[in-house]
This record gives structure tokens, sequence and C-alpha cells, in this order.
């Protein structure tokens, strides 16, 4: 468990959540319940392992959405960390959140409870494009970017080949990748059989662009999916 606290979904703005809530369900990701705490449409689905919230409003990019009660004492543990606020909602009349951002901008929002309600497990099947192995962030300077969210508890797992690595807290993997140019992050699958994956998203009308045995999608909120064959 990272100070972050429980990871709760990725957070993504989404235009219209009707259309995306449809792509995620071909894919195989099931809809859960969600509570009236948001003023907005909003949606979230799940594949068993991680959940994707879908918002209309009150998110403006790819987001890590964390649980931590008492929001109001852990943001001020951020400040005391030398971290500062993207924002802060703490009112008595409103649901309490805050946001803070590492170096390149990448949000971890703090919620002071779950959004929604989950679902058993047994009752679905995995998806189409198997579990999300991890999220890949560009960030401009490997170093600062690690530095950040080991400082929020995340630990480093592995380093990749050149300026890569891997790091881990609260059931999350998260790609840190030094870029020369800024990109949008990318939930990376692993499906159990990429062949088998790439038919059944043809026969689900999906589009997937295939290159050597990775695989790239692209949801209509706009989110990067990229499947990746391997071996078991």
């Amino acid at each position: 468990m990272s100070s972050l606290g429980r990871f709760l979904e990725i957070s993504i703005p989404t235009e219209d959540v009707a259309d995306s809530l449809s792509f995620y369900k071909r894919l195989g990701f099931w809809e859960l319940p969600v509570g009236d705490i948001r003023p907005y449409n909003y949606a979230v689905v799940s594949d068993g392992s991680v959940c994707i919230g879908l918002h209309a409003d009150g998110v403006d990019q790819l987001s890590l959405s964390f649980v931590k009660p008492d929001v109001a004492r852990h943001s001020r543990t951020f400040r005391d960390l030398g971290l500062e606020l993207e924002f802060e909602r703490l009112a008595d009349d409103e649901f309490n959140e805050a946001a803070v951002a590492d170096p390149d901008g990448h949000h971890a929002l703090l919620l002071e409870a779950s959004t929604f309600s989950s679902s058993p497990l047994e009752e679905h099947h995995s998806p189409l494009v198997g579990p999300l192995y991890s999220i890949s962030l560009a960030c401009a300077h490997l170093e600062s970017s690690l530095e950040f969210w080991e400082l929020l508890g995340f630990e480093l797992a592995d380093a990749g080949p050149g300026r890569r690595v891997c790091i881990e807290a609260s059931d999350l993997r998260m790609e840190l990748r030094e870029e020369s140019r800024r990109r949008p992050p990318v939930l990376n699958f692993r499906p159990s059989n990429l062949q088998q994956c790439l038919m059944a998203l043809e026969q689900q009308d999906i589009d997937a662009k295939l290159s050597g045995e990775r695989c790239s999608l692209k949801a209509p909120e706009g989110t990067a999916l990229v499947l990746e064959g391997f071996e078991p």
C-alpha cells in the first residue's frame, strides 16, 4: 500500500461516455454500478484486476485515482513532502479530493471514498485483450520522475532496455520511459494468444494495427491501448 492509498481506477476524460463505454464492453470489460457522488455523466468498467473510469467532466487528462480517507490531512502531508497540489476540493458540501502532479504533469488523484461498487469476479470472463500489464508514462527526465513516484510510495520493480524503469505500488504497475517529446499515457495489455485476440477484435469490428508481436488500438476518447504477445 503506497502513501497514495488503495488504487481505485484509471480516470479518463471522455467526451461521449456512452460511445467509450460501448467500446470497452466490446473488448470484454464489464460495467460496474456507480454512485451519485459525481455531478456529471460517469461510468466505470473493469477487467477483473483494474477499473477504468470514464468521466464527462472533472478530469482533464488520464489520471490515476486512489482512495485515501481524510484527504484534507493527507493533502497537508503532500505539502510537507514539498509537493505542490494541482487542486484540492475540501468543502463540507462537496466530495473531498485532491490532486498532485509529477514533473511531467501526470496526475495522481486522492479521493475520500470509492465512487462505484465492485462486482464478483466469477460472474465474468476475461477481456479479449487480456489483463492490464502496465501503464506507460513518458517523462522528460527519468530520475526526476522516478524520485517523485518513489516519494509517494512506489517501488522500483525492474529496469528495462534504454531509459526505462518499471515501478509498482497498490497492485499497480507503471512503466516510466524517458523520451525527447511528450507522448500520452499508454495502457499495456497481454493477451494469452495475440493472434486469437486479433481475430476476436476483427469479429467485434475493432480496428487494430499490428506491428511484429504487438498491436495498437485507440479508444473513442483517444486512449492508446497496446497489446503485446508473450510466451507464458
